[in-house]
Parts: C-alpha cells; sequence; structure tokens
C-alpha cells in the first residue's frame, strides 16, 4: 500500500507496538520471514504452477492478509540439540519421501527450541535421505550426514483426522522452555515423528533460502531492541519528574540528566540505523533498489542486528538503575523489559556469528564492500576529519584483509563490526543534520547537532584498533596463558554434567 515507504511504515507502527505486545511482535516476525520466502516462491511461474490453488497457497495468503478472522502466524524451527548457528552441520531431522508424492514428506527428528509454537505453521530444515536407507541413518555419523545438504519444508501445526477433526501433525511436545526473557511467548521442545510436510526448496538448497528470510527475522529483532530502549528511555524520564529526593525532582539533578540524555541520543542513534535499513529493504522489496542500495542492505543487516540487540541491553540495564529498588520489583514490570532485551543478541545469530558474516561478504562480495565505503562517503560528505579517516581506517582493513590469516580476521572481527555500526550511525546522524540545515528546519538543528556530536564522540572515544601485528602463535598462547589453569577443570565440570543429563 505504501510501495516502497512499506517498511519504514512497518518499522514505526512496531516500534511503537513491540513493548506493549505480550511479545506478539516475534511470531509477526516469523510471519513476516515466512511471507517473504512463499512471495519469493511465487514468484517463480514453476513454483506458482505447481502450488497454485494449494495448502501452500492458501497458507501464504492467511499469512498477508488483513482479515484478523483469516490471519495465521508462523513458525521457525531451525535449531535442534547442537545449536542453532551451525544449522547446516547441526540438523539432525531427516526426511523421508512419501509414497507416490513429488514433494511430500514425513519429518522424523527433534527440534529443540520452536519459536512461537502455537502458530498455524511453520517452516523448517531437514535432510533428505531414500526410504530404504531411513532405518540405517545413524545421525551422529557426522560425515555421511553432511553428505546429504538440509532442505527445506513447509508445515501445518495440525491436520485432520479420519473423524475430520484437527489434531496435531505427528507432532509430541516434549516441554514448553523455561527462557530468562520471552516468558509470555511459547516456545518447546517437539519430536517430529512423520511430521508430514512439503518441501519448499530445491533438493539441498534450504540454507539457500533461509538466507532472505533472516534479513528479515534480523530487522524485526533490531526493531524490538530499539523499541525496549525507548520504552525504557520514556519511562525513566517520566519518573526522574515524579521521584523526589535531596529536596527536588531528581529531573533537576545535573548527573541524573546527563545520562537520561546519553540513553535519549543513544536510542535516537540505534533508531536512525533500524529505519535506514527499513528504508532500503523496501526499496528491494518493490524492485527500485539500485545496486548499491542491495549491497549495503546485504552487508548492514546482520551489523543492525548485533549492534542494537547489544545496545538494548546496555540501555535497558542503565534504564533499571534510574527507578532504584522500584526498578528490580517485579509488580513494576521494568525487569521484563531487561529481560526480553537480554534474548535479542541470541535470537537470529549471536554476535559472534553475525560479525563472521561480514569478513565473510569481504571474501565473497568485495563489490558491496565498496558499495558500502562509497555510500558511507556519500552520507559524510562535508563531515568532521574524523569521520573521513575512520572511514580510511576501517576500509583500508578490509581491503588488506584477504592478504590476512583466518585467525587474525577473526581475532579482530567484534571489533570490526563494532567500529563499522558506530560509524555508520554516525554518518546517517550527520546527514540527518545536513538535511536540516539545508531544509531551514530550525526546530530540529539543535537535536540534531546534538545527535551528530554524540555520536561523533562515541565513534572517536569507542573505537577499539585492530590488531595488525598479532601472529596466529600469539593468540593460542594468550589463550594458553589465560586459560590453561582452567582446562582441566572445565573439562571434568562438562563430563560430569554431561552425566546428570
Amino acid at each position: 500500500e505504501y510501495c516502497e515507504h512499506s517498511r519504514v511504515y512497518q518499522a514505526s507502527k512496531l516500534f511503537l507496538f513491540t513493548p506493549s505486545s505480550g511479545m506478539y511482535s516475534c511470531p509477526l516476525a516469523m510471519t513476516d520471514g515466512a511471507a517473504f520466502v512463499l512471495r519469493k516462491k511465487f514468484a517463480s511461474a514453476e513454483f506458482k504452477a505447481e502450488h497454485s490453488g494449494s495448502d501452500i497457497h492458501k497458507a501464504y495468503q492467511q499469512l498477508i492478509t488483513r482479515d484478523p478472522e483469516e490471519f495465521i502466524t508462523s513458525g521457525q524451527w531451525m535449531t535442534e540439540k547442537r545449536g542453532g548457528s551451525d544449522v547446516s552441520g547441526a540438523t539432525d531431522t531427516v526426511a523421508v519421501k512419501m509414497n507416490g508424492s513429488k514433494n511430500e514428506y514425513a519429518l522424523y527428528g527433534f527440534k529443540w527450541f520452536t519459536s512461537a509454537t502455537d502458530s498455524s505453521m511453520s517452516l523448517t530444515l531437514a535432510r533428505i535421505v531414500h526410504d530404504k536407507d531411513f532405518e540405517n541413518f545413524d545421525i551422529n555419523e557426522r560425515k555421511r550426514k553432511e553428505a546429504v545438504p538440509v532442505s527445506m519444508f513447509f508445515l501445518r501445526m495440525r491436520k485432520p483426522n479420519s473423524q475430520g477433526e484437527q489434531v496435531l501433525n505427528g507432532i509430541e511436545i516434549v516441554r514448553l522452555k523455561d527462557k530468562l526473557g520471552t516468558k509470555q511467548l511459547p516456545t518447546a521442545e517437539l519430536i517430529l515423528d512423520g511430521t508430514e510436510a512439503i518441501r519448499i526448496s530445491d533438493e539441498g538448497r534450504g540454507i539457500a533460502e533461509i538466507v532472505g528470510m533472516l534479513h528479515i527475522t534480523r530487522y524485526h529483532n533490531a526493531i524490538s531492541s530499539v523499541a525496549y530502549m525507548r520504552r525504557m528511555t520514556n519511562l525513566a524520564m517520566d519518573y526522574g519528574k515524579r521521584r523526589f529526593a535531596f529536596g527536588t525532582n531528581v529531573i533537576k539533578k545535573p548527573l541524573h540528566v546527563l545520562m537520561l540524555s546519553k540513553m535519549e541520543l543513544d536510542t535516537r542513534g540505534n533508531l536512525l540505523f533500524v529505519l535506514e535499513i527499513s528504508r532500503l529493504l523496501g526499496l528491494v522489496d518493490v524492485g527500485k533498489a539500485t545496486e548499491q542500495d542491495t549491497a549495503v542492505l546485504r552487508v548492514s543487516s546482520s551489523l543492525l542486528k548485533l549492534f542494537t540487540a547489544k545496545e538494548g541491553v546496555r540501555l535497558t540495564s542503565e534504564g533499571v538503575e534510574c527507578f532504584g529498588g522500584v526498578g528490580v520489583m517485579e509488580n513494576s514490570h521494568i525487569p521484563v523489559l531487561l529481560r526480553d532485551s537480554q534474548v535479542l543478541p541470541i535470537w537470529e545469530g549471536t554476535t559472534n556469528i553475525l560479525s563472521l558474516d561480514l569478513l565473510r561478504a569481504c571474501h565473497r562480495e568485495p563489490k558491496a564492500i565498496e558499495c558500502l565505503e562509497n555510500y558511507l562517503n556519500e552520507n559524510a560528505k562535508g563531515a568532521s576529519d574524523s569521520v573521513t579517516k575512520t572511514i580510511e581506517n576501517i576500509f583500508g582493513f578490509l581491503k588488506e584483509s584477504r592478504s590476512f590469516s583466518p585467525q587474525l580476521l577473526e581475532f579482530n572481527a567484534r571489533k570490526l563490526s563494532f567500529n563499522m555500526s558506530r560509524l555508520i550511525i554516525t554518518t546517517l546522524a550527520h546527514r540527518v543534520y545536513s538535511d536540516s540545515q539545508s531544509d531551514g528546519i530550525s526546530q530540529y538543528e539543535s537535536m540534531d547537532k546534538a545527535l551528530l556530536d554524540h555520536w561523533t564522540k562515541r565513534m572517536e572515544m569507542e573505537f577499539e584498533p585492530l590488531d595488525l601485528q598479532i601472529s596466529t602463535d600469539e593468540i593460542n598462547k594468550q589463550f594458553l596463558e589465560l586459560f590453561s589453569d582452567d582446562i582441566g577443570e572445565d573439562v571434568d565440570s562438562r563430563g560430569e554434567m554431561r552425566s546428570r543429563l
């Protein structure tokens, strides 16, 4: 309806809704990701001809409808017992083709963490095996298993039985998860025992289908992070006006004002990052994105997610402190914001995993890195010398990175990602300030200048120098010196833990 601006509109509404949504924003994120995947699939004439009028087509229409009576949500079942980041190596679920069908399979496996378990459908991963091999398929034989790439499947949570009643689709619910945060949202361990599903990816191309979906879910993750930051900042400001101590309202205390102002400017900077990525995503959605837009989105979506998630935890923790003892009382609901923020650095890829994603882009897509550099230089026209020098420093490292050892690159991955994220926000703040000056919008100019000054200072003060001199041997030596005394004990404790489990 809003064409290329639809994602900005969506992000703005979710930004306001998420802290009050009771975690409904999570299944909305999964649903958006599933709709994104299916929309791309139905753009293929072959897929559309094969599945037109099918249950998949009906599900897609239910995912995108605005009729609340027809609308459904989708889950995302990727994580298994051996973790969620390395899904290509850790997926143990197998798929056996059903007799006489082309793309219908029965799934067998254990899904350790199923997001939005109460949704009507889900997308999931499994390894296709021939029926004759099924009984002898040993999921613990890693080499054999990795020779069978994962595929993506669509499934319904329920199916009709012989009496026409809706029953679970070969799914056994083992237990609900007792989580640190997002407690409002049911997440479960599930056993798939002959679960009927339809393959929607080419055989063995499940990981390729996930990539586009991850752009969407990481974008939603970032919206949630910034939404919690905004809610905590607003509550802290309001409480400061009401809390009376030492003869006055604490909002009049310079030190408290300084803390609140930093929270406000941090929130605004992170929101700028979210809105810019939503703008680029909207352009890609409607086919209006340039090559540079698409490249910047590809490289920046991981940075957006990792940076806003860590910022959200830091800021909500600071916010709890603004309330004193009230902040840790459960009946104030303040702790919920902190707990829910704390899970966001883990969802959709941890900080380490996403940092490595930037390094992969450097080696696989050097053109994308070049586009990002051009984009930042365009945003930074007329900026301070420190901004241009930071651009030169970071991209100088990236251009030389092909000659560095993998260990050296990985050693610098987090530093690089956080430096790049602060740089992106600073250039966006500069662009906003330049626009307010050229447009003559004086009522915003002072705040825009404060935002630019704040993020320029953060970019300068928090810049982590990249270590180009350290060798692989030195990295290993540092590890051994730091942890050698604990390694034996740690191994023993893990053995005891495995025995208890």
